[in-house]
């Protein structure tokens, strides 16, 4: 895969990551801010929203950058198992 493909890959990853760290976030504010409105319970709805939010947004990015570390370096494990075979003929 070329480096520009690749450059490409890795950024559309990225902004999928922040969009659904915002998008978490945000989604959860919203409920709780619906909550608050619908039984008057102002702020509690919005911060227990908002907290819900964070908590997931942050494990879905961490779980991701797990990931994605092990994809590379199956990738670098792999590099490495062709060049010994290419060095060993």
């Amino acid at each position: 895969m070329p480096s520009d493909k690749r450059d490409r890959l890795n950024m559309a990853r990225a902004y999928g990551l922040g969009f659904n760290f915002v998008a978490g976030f945000g989604v959860f504010a919203f409920l709780g801010w619906s909550v608050d409105w619908y039984w008057g319970t102002d702020p509690w709805g919005v911060i227990t929203g908002a907290t819900l939010g964070l908590i997931g947004s942050t494990y879905n990015l961490i779980k991701a950058s797990y990931s994605a570390f092990e994809d590379s370096s199956d990738r670098r494990r792999d590099r490495d198992e062709q060049s010994d075979q290419r060095s060993d003929q």
